[in-house]
């Protein structure tokens, strides 16, 4: 990637556009440069907590230094929260919880009594031998089919292989519970009410697994476990209807950060970029 060639035509970009405000989710260059021009910038990211993660290891420390410069850069951070995720306190004063941040799609219909029960699973950052087992397990569930964005060597009976989209939003209606181990599929779950089965396989799932889990909107299992867990919430009407009831609690997020913005009192374009160096009007990146 042409790192200096992508920053210099995203600095024209804004300097053409001359945006009030910049709302990104983690986009580097956008914020630094809106940060560089005086531009009011907000960064969308649950990643807070990896900001004191103690096990991310020497390799992750460079995706460390660019977090930290990108949360000094802006000058509010949505964070969509289904969890409890824990703030550090330096950015405490600058964060703003928000609600879930996924589509949401109603059931098409529902299904008529004597259709099998259907177990979406969606694995995230799991290796594959992981993966495999976990959809074995599912498979063993009676009066189950699952439909999976796994795709195993074999092909085992019952199962329906999904490609990957860029959203699950229209699988997770129409699922009667997710198997996943990814936030962004948690939020999804939360966001369509339905029940969730989290299967960690990372520090950062299992931090995942522990706060939602606390917070009930959704159960951890492993593997040796995971069977009775995902048929409990298939079976068990008092133990779905407990969970699908914590997941109503949890706001539209996407909605509060609107209200937020819109919210904002109106600024004049001068008085964003009057602390814009002189060389990028000179340049030409801004125009006078």
């Amino acid at each position: 990637m042409d790192t200096a060639g992508y920053f210099t035509r995203t600095l024209r970009l804004i300097g053409s556009f001359r945006p009030d405000l910049v709302i990104s989710d983690m986009e580097f260059a956008t914020t630094v440069i809106s940060k560089i021009l005086g531009i009011p910038n907000f960064l969308i990211s649950h990643l807070v907590e990896r900001y004191f993660y103690p096990e991310v290891g020497i390799l992750n420390y460079p995706k460390m230094v660019g977090l930290r410069l990108l949360y000094r850069c802006s000058e509010r951070i949505f964070v969509p929260d289904v969890l409890g995720l824990p703030i550090p306190d330096d950015l405490a004063d600058k964060s703003v919880r928000i609600g879930y941040l996924a589509c949401r799609t109603e059931r098409s219909r529902e299904p008529p009594n004597g259709v099998k029960q259907k177990i979406l699973f969606v694995p995230s950052e799991m290796s594959k031998a992981v993966a495999d087992q976990i959809l074995v397990e599912l498979c063993r569930i009676p009066g189950a089919r699952v439909v999976s964005r796994h795709r195993p060597l074999a092909k085992p009976v019952n199962v329906e292989l999904v490609d990957p989209v860029p959203e699950l939003s229209g699988y997770i209606a129409e699922a009667d519970i997710i198997v996943c181990s990814g936030y962004t599929t948690v939020m999804e779950a939360v966001a369509a009410r339905r029940p969730c089965v989290l299967v960690p396989g990372n520090f950062e799932q299992s931090l995942i697994g522990s706060l939602g889990e606390a917070r009930g909107v959704l159960e951890v299992a492993r593997i040796r476990d995971l069977r009775f867990k995902v048929q409990r919430l298939l079976n068990d009407p008092e133990t779905r209807s407990r969970m699908v009831a914590s997941q109503s609690s949890v706001n539209d997020g996407a909605q509060e950060v609107a209200r937020h913005v819109i919210s904002m009192q109106p600024q004049r374009r001068k008085e964003l970029i009057c602390g814009c160096p002189a060389h990028f009007v000179e340049n030409g990146f801004l125009s006078s």
